[in-house]
Parts: C-alpha cells; structure tokens; sequence
C-alpha cells in the first residue's frame, strides 16, 4: 500500500470536502492565534491596582488633605488620566469627608508601577480624620 492510499480522492465531491475540513481545522486555529497576538485583550480597569496609599495634611492659605500613592498596571497597554474615589472616615467610621480627582497627567506604563498624588481642601479639621480609602473609578485613556 503506497502513502497515496490513506490521502482522499480530490476528484469527487466527498474527498473535496475531507481535504478542506482538514486544512480549515490547522488554519482557523493558526489565525485565531495570530489575531490575538496582533490584537492583545483589551485593557481593563481591573489590571490596575491601587498597591499602597498615605493621607496627609498641610496649609497653604487653607486646609487641604492630600493622598499620595502607587498605581500598578499589570497590562501590556499603557494607562492615562486616572481617576480616583477617596473616602475619609472618622474615629467611629462615618463617612465624614470624601473628593473625586483626575490626575490628568499621570501616565502608568504596561507592567510598572508609578506615584501618584491627589488633593482637595478638607472640610474638617485634621484630628476629625481618622482613616481613608481609595479607589480608582476609571481610567480616561489607553494607548499601545
């Protein structure tokens, strides 16, 4: 039995279509492949993660209460333009003070980890504020 033996009779229809399935079950999972390494997943709010935060106080004509952080991005697509939640409690935890802010010209490399610093006035004297959290709500741009 030559090797000619197992490969399919081009000349009719049923061995037309073996050969075709055969070679669309090596290509389809070729392209797939290429595409996505073409076209990486999406970034998402979730590959940047908030790894450590610190609340601080100073004057400057008035009262303002400062956060200063890092911001780790665990996706190969560079992030810009955070935006941040931070929430103030007190010593009994109530929710006493809280601020929105863009930090517009903070650029977060794919796999690094930068600083940040966002600000606000407070609304309280600094012995009200107890402890804080923050949170990243979006990020305003991606770029490859």
């Amino acid at each position: 039995m030559s090797w000619q033996g197992w490969l399919p009779d081009m000349q009719s229809p049923k061995g037309l279509f073996v050969a075709m399935g055969a070679m669309a079950s090596f290509l389809v999972p070729l392209f797939v492949v290429a595409e996505s390494l073409e076209n990486p997943r999406p970034p998402e709010l979730r590959d940047l993660t908030i790894q450590d935060s610190t609340r601080h106080h100073y004057r400057d004509g008035r009262h303002y209460i400062a956060v200063v952080g890092t911001l780790r991005n665990e996706s190969s697509a560079t992030g810009s333009r955070p935006h941040f939640e931070v929430r103030f409690f007190n010593a009994n935890g109530e929710l006493i003070d809280t601020f929105a802010s863009d930090a517009y010209d903070l650029v977060v490399p794919g796999k690094q980890e930068v600083a940040f610093r966002v600000r606000a006035p407070a609304q309280h004297d600094e012995s009200a504020y107890h402890r804080h959290e923050i949170r990243l709500t979006a990020i305003l741009g991606w770029h490859r």
